[in-house]
């Protein structure tokens, strides 16, 4: 998968070019319109990259009202989208309409974690990136220093899992879903990937009630075992 703003000159190309490729166009940190957005689907794009984050949504030209890709997203069942259900960049209500639109088909969890996603990070820590951008980690999220935007989550995938199923009410069937079945279909290796059945790769974890890791299990090999 390979993310690109559609509107920008010569990314319609690039979305054949990758669909060529079996690489998956996904739009991604775009400003288009609903209209470029669907004309996108005409060149290979097929998912929206962690909507409502990095997304053009309604906007007023003199007067009127403009649907962006976050709207194209949600209608066009064409589009999968990702969802980063870490609770700092997307509320309950909103991950709600989501699931709502899309149904667990058509969406796929993601953490959106940096290279801090998974460390111990105190809170007011000031990280700087590899590429040079200073971020902080405050209020469970990382911001950027300005507090005006997030630079991305710390959330591990379960707690994704978690915050669907214990806040957001939704059947936890379906959340696992996101994390499994439904990336798996949208990346081409649900031929063994996303199932628990004969053939498929022997990538298994057990959670609690609570969905903590209590067992992780990759290509048949315990990496990971409090029983």
């Amino acid at each position: 998968m390979m993310g690109a703003a559609p509107e920008v000159e010569g990314c319609l190309e690039l979305g054949r070019a990758l669909e060529k490729r079996n690489i998956v166009p996904s739009v991604a940190h775009s400003d288009a319109t609903y209209d470029e957005t669907v004309k996108a689907l005409e060149y290979g794009y097929c998912d929206i990259t962690h909507i409502y984050s990095g997304c053009s949504s309604v906007i007023r030209r003199n007067a009127y009202r403009i649907a962006g890709v976050v709207e194209a997203g949600l209608v066009r069942d064409e589009y999968t989208v990702q969802m980063i259900a870490d609770l700092k960049h997307l509320p309950v209500a909103l991950i709600q309409l989501i699931y709502k639109c899309k149904g667990a088909d058509r969406i796929s969890l993601i953490t959106d974690g940096l290279e801090y996603a998974a460390s111990e990070l105190k809170e007011g820590t000031v990280y700087r990136q590899p590429g040079g951008v200073e971020t902080v980690y405050e209020d469970g999220v990382m911001k950027l220093l300005d507090r005006q935007a997030f630079a991305g989550s710390v959330a591990t995938c379960n707690k994704l899992v978690h915050n669907l199923y214990k806040h957001a009410d939704i059947p936890l069937l379906d959340t696992v879903k996101m994390a499994t079945w439904t990336p798996a279909r949208r990346i081409g290796v649900a031929d063994r990937k996303g199932l628990i059945t004969e053939g498929y790769d022997a990538d298994l974890l057990l959670f609690d009630d609570n969905i903590d890791m209590k067992m992780v299990m990759v290509n048949g090999n315990m990496l990971f075992n409090r029983l």
